[in-house]
């Protein structure tokens, strides 16, 4: 093989490998916060502070202005280049809500696919 030809070869393996790798990766991320939810839902008991429920799930996604609804929703951790090549959707995503009591501790839980 000439040494254009292994440049060419060289070339399009990282034109088309980078991509799909990277494509792959994040998939794997999105999985990974879809099954951290689906614990989490598990896991967290009324009464427990937001504190505890922070370690459990991590930072929420959204928080409702008055402080007392958390969200975390997969779909917010699909990745660039997915939404780059428009392969996302709204629709189909496992979304956790936990909303709080006066005194800052787990009032409701709920948890499903948007």
């Amino acid at each position: 093989m000439t040494r254009m030809g292994r440049i060419l070869v060289i070339t399009l393996t990282l034109l088309i490998g980078m991509p799909s790798v990277e494509l792959v990766r994040e998939k794997l991320i999105y999985l990974r916060m879809t099954r951290k939810l689906e614990t989490g839902y598990s896991q967290i008991k009324p009464n427990m502070t937001k504190e505890q429920v922070k370690q459990v799930v991590g930072e929420p996604d959204s928080v409702t202005s008055a402080g007392d609804g958390w969200y975390w929703d997969a779909m917010h951790h699909q990745g660039g280049l997915w939404r780059g090549l428009g392969l996302t959707t709204v629709k189909g995503h496992y979304v956790l809500a936990v909303t709080f009591n006066d005194k800052d501790e787990v009032a409701n839980v709920w948890a499903g696919v948007n």
